[in-house]
């Protein structure tokens, strides 16, 4: 019941409307609602931290679905993320870590899209600026970038991962828009593509891939990428 009422909290379903704050503060989220989905996110990110939560968090109805909502909803395209986007990633990344769990979570419906849109409006729209770990952006394109980097790893997820429609171009943009851990995520993701024989070829074949991490490859002298 617990985790079925913060899936609700987090959908905003106990709201007919958004009430009021009583503050002004613009630092204070909006609504009610929001701060509520926030420490409803942050509950379910703090439960996701232990392995023996998995199964009760996996079996919860539409749960997963709900932090693949979540993260999209509360990113906005021109403004980027917010602590409860990179909650929210935080999660999906934490139950994507066992082996059993990967193609389960891969395969529920919006999170690829979700993870795919955090990575797209978070990406850096100065390459050269300096960066700043506690920004919420910076935060969730990586736990997203990471839970990604998780589900490639997964046997079962290699080639629909690699053929998903948009997601090689969102690793690229990270690719090619991000100088710090995101980046590295991003050529995780590809180095687990190229470890399965039926990608080796495609991969090589879009001419997109190869001459990015060529790049990386020259310029990055300061991170793992």
């Amino acid at each position: 019941e617990i985790l079925e009422g913060m899936r609700d909290v987090m959908l905003g379903r106990h709201f007919t409307k958004a009430p009021k704050t009583s503050s002004s503060n613009p630092s204070v989220p909006k609504s009610v609602v929001d701060e509520a989905r926030l420490k409803a996110t942050t509950c379910i990110k703090n439960l996701s931290n232990a392995d023996a939560n998995d199964a009760a968090l996996l079996g919860t109805p539409g749960l997963v679905e709900t932090l693949g909502y979540v993260a999209e909803a509360t990113c906005h395209p021109e403004a980027g993320a917010t602590t409860c986007t990179t909650h929210a990633c935080l999660a999906l990344m934490n139950l994507s870590i066992s082996k059993a769990n990967k193609n389960r979570v891969f395969r529920t419906p919006g999170v690829m899209d979700a993870l795919m849109a955090v990575i797209t409006r978070t990406a850096n729209k100065n390459i050269d600026a300096d960066v700043n770990p506690k920004d919420p952006s910076f935060e969730a394109r990586v736990k997203a970038c990471s839970a990604l980097s998780n589900l490639a790893i997964g046997y079962d997820n290699k080639i629909p991962m690699f053929n998903y429609p948009g997601f090689v171009e969102s690793i690229l943009t990270v690719i090619r828009t991000d100088k710090a851990e995101a980046r590295t995520k991003a050529c995780s993701i590809l180095w687990s593509f190229a470890a399965e024989m039926k990608n080796q070829v495609p991969v090589v074949r879009r001419g997109d891939i190869l001459p990015a991490l060529v790049s990386v490859a020259k310029e990055d002298t300061k991170t793992e990428a």
